[in-house]
């Protein structure tokens, strides 16, 4: 089997066009350790019958340096991205819990014709999000991955946090991703999720589920008004 995580989705139903990549924003010390093999839901013999790898960016880390946001679709505008930068930043830095953050235009441009759930596994085991320097093989790496023009967004978790943070990880999604999403605001969105990610990073896989914040309600989307939403794209 392959590396597997628990796998929370979202599916947000804005009708939109594509936009162009955008160059990477930040940049911290980012894992470069293999992840632990656990429970999966997609095996090596699915991409022997049919499913072929992605077309994904080489790992963006050397010597365990890289970026922790990569903001290919251009969603992220500076006030959300000061925010996920200190969210990432105490949860990596205090709490050893790295959270990348990838957003693109597509699945389809990176030669993916299946669904977000083995994208972003593939995307996981590929960049090698974890926890460095554990020879165990644990793992405490999150990936948060949106794919705009799918309207899909994907919280991914490593071994080391096992089913018990599933239903929080769906909350952070249903609450404080997608609503905004569906307004268009993006960058708000992930931010708001990665915050809730930092509570659970400073949690630990062993602690109490933290409260989720109470947010101010997404603003509604004027989708009149042409090329509306965040970091430019053309609402349609």
């Amino acid at each position: 089997m392959l590396a597997g995580f628990q796998c929370l989705d979202g599916d947000f139903h804005v009708p939109m066009i594509g936009c162009d990549d955008a160059d990477d924003v930040d940049v911290i010390p980012l894992e470069h350790t293999a992840v632990v093999a656990v429970g999966v839901r997609l095996s090596l013999a699915d991409f022997a019958v049919g499913l072929r790898a992605a077309d994904i960016p080489p790992v963006p880390a050397e010597d365990g340096m890289g970026f922790f946001i990569h903001d290919y679709a251009d969603l992220i505008d500076e006030v959300a991205t000061q925010r996920i930068k200190e969210a990432q930043q105490k949860a990596f830095e205090e709490h050893d819990t790295p959270i990348i953050v990838v957003t693109i235009a597509s699945m389809a441009r990176y030669d993916h014709d299946g669904d977000i759930e083995s994208l972003a596994t593939e995307w996981f085991n590929q960049w090698r999000i974890g926890t460095q320097y554990r020879p165990d093989g644990s793992n405490r790496g999150v990936l948060v991955l949106v794919s705009v023009g799918d309207r899909k967004a994907r919280i991914e978790l490593g071994g080391d946090w096992g089913r018990d943070w599933d239903a929080y990880s769906q909350r952070v999604m249903d609450r404080d991703i997608i609503p905004y999403f569906k307004q268009q605001q993006y960058g708000r969105g992930i931010a708001n999720g990665v915050e809730s990610l930092a509570l659970m990073a400073a949690a630990g896989p062993d602690g109490a589920t933290p409260q989720l914040q109470v947010r101010e309600p997404p603003e509604p989307a004027n989708r009149n008004q042409p090329g509306g939403g965040i970091g430019g794209l053309a609402m349609c």
